[in-house]
């Protein structure tokens, strides 16, 4: 659930200097988690802190997930010192989440065409998950800039982490917008995004 918050605020978000990914490693001892410090391969890199057993041991769900998203957090902000990433940036992003009520609605994707703006949303606080894969029920979005009319339709959940893979070719018409979900074409009229007032709509399909 840490992963996927803190995965989800800083992606897209900070620039590395060439990895794709950054695995925390936490330990209970520092000679375990300092072993971890270097990654293997460049296309990621480890961040590592130290939490005491006690601490990792808490049965309270909301109370382990604030401890590992605290530790987390500090391991990145070294990692940031480091490598020279941006740690105000990553700071002010993740002080931003809701750790215990999983509040945020985070953007997978957006685009713009004319004044229509459309974006695909999710949230983790919605989920229906599949053992320990997380799945969140995403939706697609429309809006209208000029007049803030709005459109809201649910996508159903998908993978967190396949999700990049899931959702594809979004596009934005005068008439509809138009995504690929699982390799199948989805069709969505904007007849209504420019009345007055947000509404919502089915999906529609082909």
């Amino acid at each position: 659930m840490v992963g996927g918050l803190i995965g989800s605020a800083l992606a897209q978000q900070v620039e590395t200097p060439g990895y794709d990914e950054i695995y925390v490693n936490l330990g209970t001892d520092d000679t375990t988690v300092r072993y971890e410090r270097t990654a293997l391969e460049d296309w990621c890199e480890n961040a590592w802190a130290v939490v005491g057993e006690p601490q990792l041991a808490e049965r309270d769900p909301a109370r382990l997930r604030r401890t590992v998203f605290d530790a987390a957090r500090e391991a990145l902000l070294v990692l940031a010192e480091v490598d020279h990433l941006d740690g105000v940036k990553i700071a002010r992003l993740l002080g931003e989440i809701d750790v215990d009520g999983l509040a945020n609605v985070f953007v997978h994707r957006r685009m713009e065409h004319a004044s229509v703006t459309a974006q695909i949303t999710y949230s983790l606080g919605e989920r229906n998950d599949h053992g320990c894969i997380l799945r969140p029920i995403f939706h697609l979005e429309a809006m209208d800039l000029e007049t803030g009319s709005r459109m809201r339709w649910p996508l159903g959940p998908i993978d967190l982490m396949e999700a990049g893979r899931a959702l594809t070719r979004l596009q934005i018409s005068s008439r509809e917008i138009r995504l690929h979900l699982h390799g199948k074409p989805l069709r969505f009229p904007l007849g209504h995004v420019m009345d007055s007032g947000p509404r919502t709509g089915p999906v529609a399909r082909r």
